[in-house]
């Protein structure tokens, strides 16, 4: 959907500080994901779900940038030691105030090598007709949280009567 739009006003950016860019739209699904798998790219638009769980490890660490893994999520091919040593001692934590300073390092390395850039978050804006009770603003972090508690939702309208 957004993704054709942005990456038109990218190249502009991009080109308005003399890069030479080019961009191509993949056609289909099974095209594109062939385009990331082989990493068959300069610079790539894409998202990314962290969930709930902020683990990147699938994003960040060397070792999904290895040609030899089976999936490379990495898709910067992003090296960095400071940062794989981070990663690993952070997914190990259960405790969110440690997990959290474990992965301080990981930040900071990512932060001053800046492999890739996030360009921004989407917000989704429900538009109903009339109240919808139970229907609450909430953290949405995957697409099917936006109806995480639809049970919930109702609307109430009076009966009519017969005449």
């Amino acid at each position: 959907g957004e993704y054709p739009a942005v990456a038109r006003a990218l190249a502009k950016q991009w080109r308005n500080v003399g890069a030479d860019v080019k961009v191509v739209i993949s056609p289909d699904d099974a095209t594109f994901q062939n385009t990331l798998a082989y990493h068959s790219y300069d610079a790539v638009l894409h998202g990314i779900s962290i969930g709930v769980d902020p683990d990147v490890y699938v994003y960040w660490s060397s070792t999904q940038a290895d040609i030899r893994a089976p999936v490379r999520l990495n898709l910067s091919e992003y090296q960095s030691k400071p940062a794989d040593i981070a990663l690993e001692a952070g997914r190990t934590r259960l405790n969110p105030a440690l997990r959290s300073e474990k992965y301080k390092p990981f930040l900071q390395a990512w932060q001053a090598d800046a492999p890739a850039l996030g360009l921004y978050q989407p917000r989704f804006l429900y538009i109903t007709r009339g109240t919808v009770y139970g229907l609450e603003e909430h953290a949405i972090n995957t697409d099917a949280d936006r109806f995480a508690n639809v049970q919930d939702w109702q609307i109430r309208q009076a009966r009519k009567t017969p005449e």
